[in-house]
């Protein structure tokens, strides 16, 4: 199989982080992303793409024209027989052919009813060639990316920085599991050269590492990161142990 089609690895990396690629081809896809600089950046691409979804929503209470107009595009003859009557409440809610609807349903599966629509918008707007339209207008900012895994396995954490910036950001997508009294170190593999201390990683969520120079100067020779478990008290080693995650260190642009 060749693996330097574009269409072919665009469509192998988004079923890999999707999670719809199993069994042996993703094994053989696992195996070749870690030894594959293209397969690694356009894992760490869709990664980025797809994290935009997790990020915590801001609740916006919607106008009352909002549901007017989803009512009268869903029920048009009743919304014609009540326009005469004016909603005075100042909580908008959903009413007449809308709110039959939702009364049909529980209160929990009328909000995952609402939690689908929304997730719909997201893809539309985020990942529009999921759902074969074209594809987003906004292009990646240049960024130093990392998808670090453990061997055979989906990958765990997402490290990336903007080219000329200061600070690194790791998101942890499967919680690290770190033994009492040790800490999880993030290491920078330059392709030639020993191994040297990022910094220290939280085992779970998001972590933020301000740098001491610019990605572009710290990363620039750098192929690879990794994830050690180094003893918590005391600095942090010369050297590291064994690693527990790592993968490809890739630039975006």
């Amino acid at each position: 199989m060749n693996y330097n089609r574009p269409e072919l690895l665009e469509h192998l990396s988004r079923e890999y982080v999707l999670g719809t690629l199993q069994g042996p081809a993703r094994r053989r896809f696992v195996t070749l992303m870690r030894d594959s600089r293209p397969i690694a950046l356009a894992v760490a691409q869709w990664e980025q793409r797809i994290a935009v979804m997790e990020r915590t929503p801001v609740l916006i209470q919607p106008p009352v024209t909002t549901w007017q107009g989803i009512e009268q595009r869903l029920f048009p003859r009743a919304q014609e027989s009540k326009q005469a009557s004016k909603q005075t409440s100042k909580q908008p809610r959903p009413s007449g052919g809308l709110s039959a609807v939702l009364g049909w349903l529980t209160g929990r599966a009328a909000g995952g009813v609402l939690a689908g629509l929304l997730l719909a918008v997201v893809l539309v707007k985020t990942v529009p060639t999921t759902v074969g339209l074209e594809p987003a207008s906004e292009a990646l900012p240049a960024s130093y990316v990392g998808v670090l895994s453990a061997q055979d396995s989906p990958p765990s954490v997402v490290v990336s920085s903007k080219r000329h910036g200061k600070l690194l950001t790791v998101k942890v997508l499967r919680p690290i599991a770190v033994p009492e009294g040790r800490r999880a170190t993030l290491w920078a593999v330059p392709k030639d050269g020993a191994p040297f201390v990022v910094g220290t990683v939280s085992p779970s969520g998001q972590t933020q590492i301000a740098l001491p120079a610019e990605s572009e100067k710290l990363f620039f020779s750098v192929g690879r990161v990794a994830i050690s478990l180094e003893a918590s008290d005391g600095p942090a080693p010369a050297t590291p142990s064994a690693f527990v995650l790592e993968g490809a260190c890739v630039k975006v642009w």
